[in-house]
């Protein structure tokens, strides 16, 4: 279905304002690690990450941009114990100082083993506040799905954590740079 366009203006399906925070850099998340020697240390690529995790298309609409690496923080913190909770994979720093909470399940096959979303949302929370700033989260906690049918676990996934929250927001890779990293 397409917009229709009235007086000038867009219609109800399309928007010419971006709704959506935009990335802010390395130098906004520098600020917001300030001083934390481990978490200066577990900023890296967003490219890499999302290799780690199994990213397999051939091209990437990543290049320079970073993210605190949370798993890699976390074994820093914990010293490389096996015993630790889970986190989300990544954070980014946003406009406005909202840092967006994100999971990369790229190669995931069956999204019921996304349940445990809520539990590494709250983790990572509980790590990220040692972080005395004026840094908020954003509303949103994005989960990155593989193209491989992706609309069939994007809404498999929808409908099993609605009931406990409307701001997980799964996305393809693409989606994800275009709605926070590309500026219109």
């Amino acid at each position: 279905m397409s917009a229709k366009k009235t007086n000038g203006k867009l219609g109800p399906f399309k928007s010419s304002v971006r709704t959506s925070s935009v990335y802010q850099g390395d130098g906004a998340l520098y600020n917001y690690v300030g001083d934390n020697d481990l978490m200066k240390n577990s900023i890296e690529l967003i490219l890499a990450i999302l290799q780690r995790e199994h990213y397999s298309e051939k091209t990437s609409p990543f290049t320079s941009e970073v993210a605190l690496n949370l798993d890699e923080y976390e074994l820093k913190c914990t010293k490389g114990k096996t015993k630790r909770d889970n986190t989300v994979d990544f954070v980014v720093c946003l406009d406005k100082n909202k840092l967006l909470l994100v999971e990369a399940k790229l190669n995931v096959v069956n999204v019921d083993n996304i349940r445990n979303i809520f539990d590494k949302i709250s983790h990572s929370k509980e790590l990220l506040n040692i972080q005395p700033t004026s840094f908020s989260y954003h509303q949103d906690v994005v989960v990155l799905l593989g193209n491989d049918q992706f609309q069939q676990k994007s809404n498999r996934l929808r409908r099993m954590l609605i009931s406990r929250s409307m701001n997980v927001k799964p996305l393809r890779v693409s989606d994800f740079y275009a709605e926070y990293f590309k500026l219109d």
